[in-house]
Parts: structure tokens; C-alpha cells; sequence
């Protein structure tokens, strides 16, 4: 499988049996339907979320984690962020349906004083 949607390194990747998701240097989390897997036909995510980048500097996507019967992706960040992200995924004949769309949630790790 070739990651070509994204344009710095992947960190992480966590899968269920029907989606995979991966979170890169380049400040994106993608979703990937694992169906395409069996034709092969993988080159580009179903779903893209950009983190925004905090007080100036540019955020990437360290580690991500699915949880709550894998319907939200945790996502850590270079700046001591955590996001949350809600997962929509649904199958109907040969047809899938995915969505990726923040969550309210957003914790962020203060940082140290000198």
C-alpha cells in the first residue's frame, strides 16, 4: 500500500476490519476503506482531516487511537494537543459511506515555563 496522499511521514496507523486510519508529519489524519485493500486500489484516503496549526506553529499528527467501538480517533499532536474526531462509517451493498469530522473536544498540554 502506498500512502501518496500524504506528503510527510506516517507515524501511526490503527485498523478495524473495515477502515484504517493513519496520522502523518504532513498535519493530516486520513481514513482508508480496508475494502479497496482486496482490488488493490488504495492510492488515496476516503476522508482527510488538517490540523490546524496553534499560535503559528505548524501542527502534526504524532499518534492517533481508535476507541469507543472505533467510532473516535484520538489524535495526538507535536504541540501537546489531543483531538477527537467522530468516525461515520456504514456499508450498504458495494457502496461506503465514511465521514471524519471533529469532535468538540480538544485537550491541550501547557507548556513548561523555563
Amino acid at each position: 500500500v502506498n500512502f501518496l496522499d500524504h506528503k510527510g511521514k506516517v507515524n501511526e496507523i490503527v485498523t478495524t476490519g473495515d477502515f484504517f486510519v493513519s496520522a502523518s508529519d504532513d498535519g493530516t489524519v486520513r481514513l482508508w476503506d480496508c475494502r479497496r485493500l482486496d482490488r488493490n486500489v488504495i492510492s488515496k484516503a476516503n476522508k482527510t482531516y488538517l490540523i490546524e496549526a496553534l499560535h503559528g506553529k505548524e501542527a502534526k499528527a504524532k499518534s492517533v487511537t481508535l476507541f469507543e467501538s472505533d467510532r473516535k480517533v484520538a489524535v495526538g499532536t507535536n504541540l501537546g494537543q489531543v483531538l477527537m474526531l467522530d468516525v461515520e462509517y456504514s456499508m450498504q451493498g458495494e457502496n461506503t459511506k465514511i465521514s471524519l469530522r471533529p469532535n468538540v473536544e480538544r485537550f491541550s498540554i501547557p507548556e513548561e515555563d523555563p
